[in-house]
């Protein structure tokens, strides 16, 4: 599955609107040869190309695929225990990541 493909399914659950923070929430996602940043709301998720200063979540993955974190069985929180990935930011923040990928599968 690809980035566009995980975007599409999000934004048309329902069920996920009330865990979407009012206020953007930036998500930067590294990988050895890739990069992204996603942006959560309330009208949605998004991928945003650049622009930001600051991520309040950032993930780097050395182990592992975009799509293992976004479709995988394994949370983020256990994939950061296995060491697969490194990730700063609050933990409210991260819970609420957790929440919003979990729910989408």
């Amino acid at each position: 599955m690809t980035l566009e493909a995980f975007l599409h399914q999000v934004n048309s659950i329902n069920l996920l609107v009330p865990l979407l923070p009012a206020k953007n929430l930036l998500v930067e996602l590294q990988f050895p040869d890739e990069k992204h940043t996603l942006v959560f709301c309330r009208d949605g998720i998004a991928s945003q190309a650049s622009g930001y200063d600051q991520p309040d979540i950032s993930i780097v993955a050395s182990g592992i695929t975009l799509e293992e974190i976004l479709w995988g069985s394994l949370r983020i929180r256990q994939l950061h225990k296995l060491g697969l990935i490194e990730m700063k930011g609050s933990y409210r923040n991260i819970l609420k990541l957790e929440s919003i990928l979990s729910l989408s599968l």
